[in-house]
């Protein structure tokens, strides 16, 4: 299995923005307030820290990368 879940077999519809497994199960619905979470992460390159509307704008246009880190990250730490 490669670093991000994308290539795990997990599967984000940007349409409905959502996250779902190989069996087509919802795992997350990612919304602006959980991309920017995702985006505040340490680990992830740069530290980037954004506003909610500027998280959207960056999951937007540069989607592969923005989605598999918030996928990966939202795997580990799953909405309560």
């Amino acid at each position: 299995c490669a670093d991000t879940v994308l290539s795990c077999g997990a599967h984000f519809d940007p349409a409905s923005s959502e996250l779902t497994n190989v069996h087509g199960e919802l795992i997350a619905k990612l919304d602006a307030t959980a991309i920017g979470a995702a985006l505040r992460i340490p680990e992830l390159d740069n530290a980037i820290v954004v506003s909610r509307d500027q998280a959207q704008t960056l999951f937007d246009q540069d989607s592969d990368k923005y989605k598999a880190r918030v996928a990966k990250y939202w795997l580990k730490n799953p909405k309560k």
